[in-house]
């Protein structure tokens, strides 16, 4: 940001030497460290279209139910398209608390749902990816006082 007035300038740039062999990425639905196992599931994703994308959390098998705010939101999701060129970031809510919301009258944009204390152990989050192609996506939340992400790798296709 200069003077108030946000300045981006994208060029090519040209390298000498042997071909680059663009590297193949499979989609990658299951993240799996230190004894937790974080599953996405998603529907078929279409760029710029709203997509729904829902992760379960477990510990040693078992299902993990006081998973805890991270900077104040349910659940953080950030992705980022294979080229550096596309990028969002979301924020996770509970789908039965938004699915009791919507029966008393009281539903409201499930991307800003206040954070319970604690929660768990599935979390959605409704994003946007803005174009077509391979996204690395990055969950993070917290369980026992410390961060934990999932890493996955989906497709997202026009």
């Amino acid at each position: 940001n200069i003077r108030n007035q946000t300045i981006t300038e994208l060029f090519p740039i040209t390298v000498t030497g042997d071909d680059v062999i663009e590297p193949k990425y499979t989609e990658r639905f299951i993240d799996e460290h230190d004894g937790y196992t974080l599953t996405l599931r998603k529907n078929p994703i279409y760029a710029k279209y709203l997509s729904t994308l829902t992760v379960d959390i477990q510990k040693d098998g078992k299902p993990v139910t006081n998973l805890t705010p991270y900077l104040n939101s349910v659940m953080h999701v950030t992705g980022v398209d294979n080229n550096l060129l596309h990028y969002f970031h979301g924020h996770g809510y509970i789908p039965e608390n938004q699915f009791l919301q919507f029966l008393t009258g009281e539903a409201t944009n499930p991307n800003h749902q206040p954070a319970p204390e604690t929660f768990g152990p599935t979390i959605s989050a409704e994003v946007r990816f803005p174009a077509a192609g391979i996204y690395h996506v990055v969950t993070e939340t917290v369980h026992e006082g410390k961060t934990l992400k999932g890493s996955f790798v989906v497709n997202v296709v026009e």
